[in-house]
Formats: C-alpha cells, structure tokens, sequence
C-alpha cells in the first residue's frame, strides 16, 4: 500500500512536470468574438482506472502507473460572445509499450463560463463517453464521466485547462481476475489554442 502511495505522489509530480513541458512547446482559446469555435489542445494526465492495472505473470505482478503521457482534445461550437461557449469535445490518449498499454478516448458535450470579475479564468463543466482498453479490440471500461474544470488565459487565443473526470465505469470484456477497479478518476493539464 505504501508503495502504491510513493507511485501515486510521483506520478502527480511528473504529471505537472510534463504538463508544463507540453504547454512550453505546443501551442485553444475559448472566449473570443461571439461565433464559431474550434480549438485543439495537448497534454498530461493521471486515471485512477489506468494505475489500478496489474498483469498477473507466472512469475511476477506487472503494475502500470496511471500516468496519460500524451493527451490530445479538441472542441467545436459556439462563442456566445464573451462570457459563454457550447461545445462538442473528443479526446484521444493512446497507450504505448513503455509504460503502460492503457488507452482511452472519450467524446462528449460541455459548457464553459467566463468569471465576470476575473475574465482571465472560465470554469467548466459537461459529460463525456468515456472508453478504454489495454489492447486493439480489448475494450475494458466505458461509461459516462462527468466534467468539471478551470481555464486560464495565457495570452491572445491561447488558455492552460485543468481537468477532473469523475464516475463509474462499466467492465466491457469479462477478465478473469478483472484488473480494474469500477471508478475513474482522472485529472488533465491541457494547453490549448483557438483556430477559430
């Protein structure tokens, strides 16, 4: 337990790491002139569903960390001016043979609300479909997450978000014994920039 602990601290501290390496070298905006939006962004994250993985070996336990190294999103909709968007979202993050094979994609719908007395920072919120699985065609989670988040502007067209995605996920592909636990939990640090 105390391991999984140790892991879990420094997952969270590579998770900000890379979150602000991401954000240095990749350049969503939300609020802007009333109209079409389209924005994409990337970055990191941790899921709880994605740490609690263990491969059961003759010889040894293989455990995954939670950590999402790569992240991409992208939302349409629409600027009701410069307070309020609706929006479509879809969102990628694919596994990867070094660290964990855990992969996931979710498309759902949101809403963000510029803070009148703080027009800089928007909070967020929505639901998404969220799936997951661990190899092509093995499925093993899906269900609706909740939303909810902050944004920041950073410059012209140009926001830093923090995410929380939160809810019960369904066991898709009956594993015996299954490795995952019913909940996810998951936050992001996304840095975005507006096409439109």
């Amino acid at each position: 337990m105390r391991r999984k602990s140790i892991r879990l601290q420094l997952v969270n501290q590579a998770c900000l790491v890379l979150g602000f390496t991401f954000m240095s070298t990749i350049a969503g905006a939300q609020f802007g002139e009333k109209g079409f939006l389209f924005s994409l962004a990337a970055g990191t994250g941790y899921s709880a569903h994605a740490d609690s993985y263990q491969l059961v070996e003759p010889y040894r336990v293989r455990e995954y960390p939670g950590i999402r190294i790569f992240i991409v999103e992208t939302k349409v909709g629409w600027n009701f001016g410069e307070q309020t968007a609706i929006y479509l979202t879809g969102s990628v993050s694919p596994g990867n043979t070094t660290i964990t094979p855990y992969r996931s994609y979710s498309t759902g719908i949101g809403i963000s609300q510029s803070l009148g007395y703080a027009s800089s920072f928007y909070v967020k919120g929505g639901a998404v479909y969220y799936s997951s699985g661990i190899e092509k065609g093995l499925t093993v989670g899906t269900g609706i997450l909740a939303n909810l988040g902050l944004g920041v502007s950073v410059g012209p067209r140009t926001y830093f978000e923090f995410n929380t995605f939160f809810g019960k996920l369904d066991e898709e592909n009956y594993l015996d014994p299954n490795p995952f636990i019913a909940k996810e939990f998951q936050f992001n640090i996304l840095f975005s920039f507006a096409i439109f």
